[in-house]
């Protein structure tokens, strides 16, 4: 998959652009809040349907727009064949469209992809359990698209039964009466089988996983004497076989154990909202036992692992976003990252805030971009091969999409 041409109205800070990327590597360098994280953070929208900094879509649009509307229009290849992707929000709603056809996010999901990769990222593994959960769904709807229902309707179950429950606590529903209660019963097993359907996708996207993330934080940390290995985690106990009806047993039981504490606090105990991943580095538990800089090469090694499982299982690569990452990372992973980042066809986005990056990236198949005050233009050096064909300063080209 591959981004041909790009053009942005009134998003973010950028008020009109429009760009033919590099097929390989794009590096967009410049100084902070210029509109580096706002470009890649199109590209996620438009791959996505949602952005990675905001659920909130009218802080996408430009302070400045007139009317109130954003626009995100692109020509991506895929599997050979191009197809044009607009995505634009119209009276406070986003609307897709593909080859001329109303689309919808999940559709969009199904078809394109893009792996991110931004400094928020890097904390991953230290911080919540809901940022690990997230990581999971994100490999589970990217590797297995035609899952993403599965885990829409667990999240709809979820919000049923967690409204039924705040019911029972605030004693506008008597949980004693049989109808009720029958009702509820019918309901959590519904949501227990899904939940069920959502632990045993995560489990097999992870043991897919796990072989090439192992094969890139040893290509990175350039060290043959590291195991990695992936655990899943409900309710404290590992379960990392695809048994269906042992993960259900698991959590029903559980069930059996909370049902009264969960009518009594309102809100769902038990469920694949509630468990976790544990990444092992040696054995040992990388959330207690490794350095910062070594959770943030296992997010990096996740991440570069997730692009390779996608190609495996669709014969496509994603598109990889990068936003200032390298900055986390010392010398010596940041040169094998960039090489470990060019043995994969994928196209890349990578932004700094300055350009040193480029004296370790190979100059072929490679386009710099300056940004400034959100206009992007092409970095005018010929030194080392660069691309030098002149944008104006706003960016904007009379060629359009």
């Amino acid at each position: 998959m591959r981004i041909e041409k790009i053009r942005l109205r009134n998003f973010r800070n950028i008020t009109d652009l429009f760009l033919e990327p590099n097929p390989r590597v794009n590096v967009l360098f410049g100084d902070n809040a210029q509109g580096k994280t706002s470009f890649l953070e199109s590209i996620f929208v438009l791959t996505h349907g949602k952005s990675f900094r905001t659920h909130d879509t009218k802080q996408l649009i430009q302070e400045s727009s007139e009317n109130n509307t954003f626009l995100i229009d692109a020509e991506i290849e895929r599997l050979g064949l191009n197809h044009r992707v607009i995505l634009q929000n119209s009276q406070e709603r986003k609307q897709f469209v593909v080859d001329n056809k109303r689309s919808s996010a999940p559709a969009i999901q199904k078809k394109f992809c893009s792996v991110l990769f931004s400094p928020e990222s890097l904390s991953v593994i230290k911080n919540s359990d809901q940022e690990r959960r997230d990581l999971l769904d994100d490999l589970v709807v990217m590797v297995y698209p035609e899952h993403i229902q599965t885990i829409s309707n667990f999240k709809k179950l979820l919000r049923q039964r967690n409204k039924w429950l705040k019911d029972v606590s605030l004693g506008t529903i008597d949980s004693k009466d049989v109808r009720h209660y029958l009702y509820f019963e019918t309901m959590t097993s519904a949501f227990l089988k899904t939940a069920t359907q959502v632990a045993l996708l995560r489990i097999k996207a992870l043991k897919d996983l796990t072989p090439d993330l192992h094969a890139a934080f040893r290509y990175v940390t350039d060290s043959s004497n590291v195991d990695i290995s992936v655990d899943y985690v409900i309710s404290d106990r590992v379960y990392n076989e695809l048994d269906a009806e042992i993960l259900y047993a698991a959590m029903y039981n559980r069930w059996l154990q909370l049902s009264s504490a969960e009518m009594a606090v309102g809100h769902s105990l038990v469920g694949s909202h509630k468990h976790d991943i544990r990444i092992l580095l040696n054995g040992k538990d990388s959330r207690y036992y490794c350095s910062q800089g070594q959770q943030r090469l296992l997010i990096l090694a996740f991440k570069m692992a997730q692009i390779k499982v996608h190609y495996g299982v669709h014969g496509i690569y994603p598109v990889l976003l990068l936003d200032d990452v390298l900055s986390e990372i010392d010398e010596k992973k940041r040169v094998k990252l960039l090489e470990y980042m060019e043995t994969l066809e994928t196209q890349i986005f990578l932004t700094s805030t300055e350009n040193t990056v480029l004296s370790h990236l190979s100059k072929k198949d490679l386009s710099v971009f300056q940004v400034e005050y959100g206009n992007i233009k092409r970095y005018e050096s010929e030194q080392g091969g660069v691309s030098v064909r002149k944008f104006d300063h706003s960016g904007k080209s009379e060629e359009k999409l």
